[in-house]
């Protein structure tokens, strides 16, 4: 009986060490400040708080910071809804509190590519949206 009891213990424990093994693989590596320089406008997707996105975009003296309630699948599709919006300066932008986007982020080491973006009127967007995005170093 101790055997069999042992035997069940060591069966559930080696079943709960694989599922959560097979867990950590399933949630993509996509943490920190991912940055990208497009003729001298910054743009960043900080992924430091969980199930959140805060995208930020510079330019010069203005700028536009959309914090978003956000999920991440295992395939790395995040989709994101604006929460608040903060303009400085008069930033060009018709981006409201509740504006939806959806996107792909593959990460590879320090880089990240970002595809697939999707959004209301977002033809633009997309093309600077989209692309390389360089992992921002924690100070």
């Amino acid at each position: 009986m101790n055997r069999l009891f042992a035997g069940v213990c060591a069966a559930l424990f080696a079943i709960s060490f694989v599922s959560a093994e097979e867990k950590k693989e399933d949630k993509p590596v996509l943490s920190g400040i991912w940055t990208k320089d497009i003729d001298g406008a910054i743009i960043s997707f900080d992924f430091s708080k969980k199930d959140k996105v805060v995208v930020m975009v510079e330019a010069s003296d203005k700028s536009i910071t959309m914090t978003c309630k956000s999920t991440v699948d295992k395939d790395g599709i995040v989709k994101a809804t604006a929460e608040k919006i903060e303009n400085k300066n008069e930033f060009p932008s018709e981006i409201k509190k509740g504006y939806e986007f959806k996107m792909k982020v593959k990460v590879d080491g320090k880089k990240a590519t970002i595809s697939n973006f999707e959004a209301e009127n977002a033809d633009a967007a997309k093309n600077i949206v989209e692309g390389e995005y360089t992992k921002k170093e924690a100070k």
